[in-house]
């Protein structure tokens, strides 16, 4: 079984609050790397399929970006809206979208009570950050609350599309960002980045530097969820490759996980295999190949089915409000606003 995994905020304590502004400050590095802009593109005619469109009714709010997907996993012609998120009159993010490639770019929300202005931004995985026009609201209803999360699941029936949509698109990154068009090869000036495969029977578990295996603590990949664009580090992806170049395996993940990682039953067929990890910052890096036993017995099917699994905190720590912005002494606004 070919498994996706997308993992949010594992550790109770941590808030969807804490997810999006690491989001947030993840989409403004990636609009001062990619495209040399301190700050989102401010509605033009010139971007109109680009500008988040906000509307009311009620209680009700609606994003929408009027903006195509192109689901070709080429790495020059991937083409998506990988954020939608909207703001409140402080900066304080109400709802966020994230997509895995596929689907129509749509955020649908509650307006929580006090809510007297909606700001939309969209994320586009080409051309970046954009900002969309304010809305006034007279009051919001009060049955939103502040930093609700929707994700735009990959289906079962197209893993092997949408996977493959995410996998041309870190190729893109490793180009646009690091100036190459393949991963950075294991050497020693790169051991907390590289991907390690063990494996315990037919089993097999990808983390994510050196130190997952040898114990060294520094030579573990950090996964740093702050506000701070300049700061926000995490590992985004792990897949997994076959002797034929086959994703057998794949994992997505979020600032606020604790720990990157990727188990998987080894698929029938597996004589070899490679690990890739995609670093927000630094690129995307490879592992050593691990060889498969030959008397090794294999059951599972190779399959593209991806199942998407989801640990968001049930009851979360009381998150930051529309009034008092805070959230254990952490601002949810706009630390750019």
């Amino acid at each position: 079984m070919f498994k996706l995994l997308f993992i949010a905020a594992a550790v109770s304590a941590v808030t969807e609050c804490d997810v999006f502004n690491a989001l947030r400050a993840d989409s403004l590095r990636i609009q001062m790397k990619q495209h040399s802009e301190a700050a989102a593109f401010t509605p033009t005619e010139k971007n109109v399929k680009h500008t988040p469109v906000v509307t009311v009714d009620g209680g009700d709010g609606v994003v929408v970006v009027p903006h195509p997907t192109t689901t070709r996993a080429v790495p020059g012609l991937v083409h998506f809206i990988e954020r939608i998120w909207v703001e409140n009159q402080d900066g304080t993010i109400l709802a966020m979208w994230v997509s895995l490639g596929k689907g129509e770019p749509q955020l649908s929300f509650k307006i929580p009570e006090g809510t007297t202005l909606l700001k939309p931004y969209s994320l586009c995985n080409k051309h970046g950050l954009f900002a969309g026009a304010d809305v006034n609201v007279e009051s919001g209803s009060g049955e939103g609350v502040v930093c609700s999360l929707t994700t735009n699941v990959v289906e079962p029936d197209d893993a092997c599309t949408g996977f493959g949509i995410l996998d041309a698109d870190t190729i893109r990154k490793q180009l646009a960002e690091h100036n190459q068009k393949v991963a950075f090869q294991p050497n020693d000036k790169n051991t907390k980045h590289t991907p390690v495969i063990t494996l315990d029977g037919a089993t097999a578990n990808v983390t994510v530097g050196y130190g997952t295996v040898t114990g060294k603590k520094w030579d573990i990949h950090p996964m740093v969820a702050t506000a701070d664009r300049e700061k926000v580090h995490f590992i985004e992806r792990i897949f997994v490759r076959n002797q034929r170049g086959e994703i057998i395996a794949a994992s997505v993940f979020l600032p606020t996980d604790t720990t990157p990682f990727l188990t998987f039953e080894v698929p029938k067929g597996t004589t070899s295999m490679v690990a890739f990890s995609y670093c927000n910052k630094h690129g995307l890096f490879l592992s050593t190949p691990t060889q498969i036993p030959e008397d090794l017995s294999l059951t599972e099917p190779h399959s593209c089915n991806i199942t998407a699994t989801y640990h968001l905190p049930v009851e979360p720590e009381p998150s930051c409000s529309t009034s008092t912005a805070t959230d254990g002494g952490k601002s949810c606004s706009n630390p750019d606003a």
